[in-house]
């Protein structure tokens, strides 16, 4: 009889500040932990990384910064050896070079291929030699791999327009919903909504203030919405990283308006989401770019009318379940939220059709879909 195929799980990029990557990945680990019977998994994280992780697995921490000599070449490809690790599942797109196994590459989006990936704002030197490397490490990785696993349609054609890979290589596997998200408690979603400083009635974005989430347009349009109706509810932006956040927050105060209005959370705790989420009357996502868009998942989940950007990955994975703008034209996205907010009837269609298409994304049918790509290349 065979022995348990030895697979290793590359989470070095998990953070305590849970973004949606690192969500993904630990809920993914969740998912597959009902499968540590039938494979020998070992999952890497980081030296700083201190959420509690799922059990059933063994852990190795792993200090080599991504794309460093000791990542590609030596520290890390020679844990993976002396583990005797024959299947490398990369959740971050990259697979060591010095590393002989058979692999499988993770990859949201072709940010990392574009130059809309932006590290060391502060200096352009770095930020040129990052996104050269980056470029270079996860085309290699792309070509490398024995499976590349995306999460839609819309990034698979991506990554194929980019990186000269055969079609069947890729597999298109959704993320899942966590059912958390489900429904929450009214009276502790209170407290939570004290906490923040979030008054009700309240319109939702979150996420990371990247220009390519186009917050700038959003609070442009939330502006000529306010000055249509002055008892229009509230925007509350969640998230942000400090060098945007503070952008953004200048930015609301220098369109002048709209004073008390918005909000900024700043950072939310990931078990504060489904409270903050549950209580908004509407939530907005107009981004410009997206591979998934997992936020608008959990937001009908919960129950509540979305308004997205008008495109692909986000018609995608929405199925007409939503109000559809413009990104690029603030009235027209006024005029969608305008519209989710005072169309009763069609709130609750988008409620209702919401919640029926986001329980179809599982993540107990996402594990499965890499179980069959382990049980595959360890055959």
């Amino acid at each position: 009889m065979r022995q348990r195929i030895k697979v290793g799980i590359d989470a070095r990029h998990l953070r305590n500040d849970i973004d949606g990557i690192t969500r993904y990945g630990i809920s993914l680990l969740k998912a597959l932990r009902e499968y540590s019977e039938d494979f020998d998994i070992i999952v890497y994280k980081n030296p700083e990384f201190n959420l509690r992780l799922p059990e059933g697995f063994t852990y190795r921490t792993v200090d080599a910064s991504r794309f460093s000599l000791k990542e590609q070449l030596t520290a890390f490809p020679g844990v993976l050896r002396s583990d005797g690790v024959e299947i490398f599942l990369s959740l971050r797109e990259v697979v060591p070079v010095n590393y002989k196994g058979r692999s499988v590459v993770v990859i949201h989006d072709v940010m990392a291929l574009s130059f809309l990936w932006t590290y060391y704002r502060y200096n352009p030197a770095k930020k040129m030699l990052a996104y050269t490397a980056a470029n270079l490490f996860v085309r290699y990785s792309l070509k490398k791999a024995d499976v590349v696993v995306t999460v839609s349609n819309f990034s698979k054609r991506e990554i194929l327009n980019r990186v000269k890979l055969h079609p069947e290589k890729i597999r298109v596997i959704y993320p899942g919903i966590d059912e958390r998200f489900a429904g929450s408690d009214a009276r502790a979603c209170g407290e939570v909504l004290q906490r923040y400083s979030i008054k009700e009635p309240y319109i939702l974005f979150y996420g990371h203030f990247k220009p390519y989430k186009n917050l700038k347009r959003l609070i442009l349009a939330y502006k000529r919405l306010s000055e249509r109706d002055e008892n229009s509810p509230y925007l509350v932006l969640g998230g942000g990283d400090p060098y945007y956040y503070d952008r953004m927050v200048r930015f609301s105060e220098e369109i002048g308006g709209i004073d008390g209005k918005i909000i900024f959370t700043g950072f939310i705790e990931d078990r504060d989401l489904p409270c903050v989420i549950t209580g908004a009357s509407l939530f907005v996502f107009p981004s410009t770019y997206e591979g998934f868009g997992l936020p608008v998942l959990e937001a009908m989940r919960c129950g509540v009318p979305v308004v997205v950007s008008k495109i692909s990955p986000l018609v995608e994975v929405t199925q007409g379940s939503a109000v559809y703008v413009d990104p690029f034209d603030p009235d027209d996205i006024a005029a969608g939220i305008q519209k989710a907010l005072h169309d009763e009837a069609l709130r609750e269609r988008l409620r209702r059709k919401g919640k029926e298409i986001s329980r179809s994304f599982s993540w107990e049918r996402a594990a499965m879909r890499f179980v069959e790509i382990f049980e595959e290349l360890g055959a």
